[in-house]
């Protein structure tokens, strides 16, 4: 199975992104065939963290995240949360 993990840091009001995020996110499960799990998350008070979101995804493997990526519902998706985020880093790899 492959995994998508993305980050970012959320601008203000973030507790009102946040929100807003994990909502948008959540709902593309069931709604783009090529995403069989959907996790999303905020960070924790801890020195440890960098970043203030976690979006993770998981798929049967490189074409399905190929086909995520290009899905119209993802596109209005992204079209959604983008002005919310910044400071983006990700990473994909086989479980």
């Amino acid at each position: 199975m492959l995994k998508h993990v993305v980050v970012w840091n959320v601008k203000e009001p973030k507790a009102e992104n946040i929100g807003i995020l994990k909502e948008t996110f959540l709902e593309m499960k069931g709604n783009i065939p090529a995403v069989l799990d959907v996790t999303v998350g905020e960070t924790v008070d801890s020195p440890y963290s960098s970043r203030d979101f976690v979006l993770m995804t998981s798929h049967e493997n490189y074409e399905k995240l190929e086909e995520y990526q290009k899905h119209p519902y993802h596109q209005g998706v992204l079209a959604k949360v983008v002005p919310l985020l910044q400071d983006k880093a990700s990473i994909d790899f086989i479980e």
